[in-house]
């Protein structure tokens, strides 16, 4: 599995705004959460709709108030972004180069 730049991010940015209404304790255990969610991608990537934004991307919740936005090539999943708080994909983000 690739995270982008963009998706990368999204995580850090997920992970400081839990940190301001929440305590550490919490902030890890959902991002551990999120992360396992987004593990589970390598076993079951052709989950979700396949949307005409961008080539073969699927958006699907991974919890609750957090989708995430990929694509699959083969055997290989790309986390184009991981969306929360109704935040929206947008089909060119910037940045978007693997970490």
């Amino acid at each position: 599995m690739i995270l982008l730049g963009a998706a990368e991010r999204d995580l850090q940015e997920i992970a400081a705004w839990l940190l301001d209404v929440t305590s550490q304790a919490v902030a890890a255990r959902y991002i551990s959460r999120i992360q396992a969610r987004l593990d589970s991608l390598a076993f079951g990537s052709e989950r979700g709709t396949v949307r005409g934004e961008a080539d073969g991307l699927r958006i699907i919740g991974l919890l609750p108030g957090v989708s995430v936005a990929f694509v699959v090539d083969g055997d290989t999943v790309t986390v184009l972004r991981i969306l929360y708080r109704g935040r929206s994909f947008s089909a060119s983000p910037q940045g978007d180069e693997p970490d």
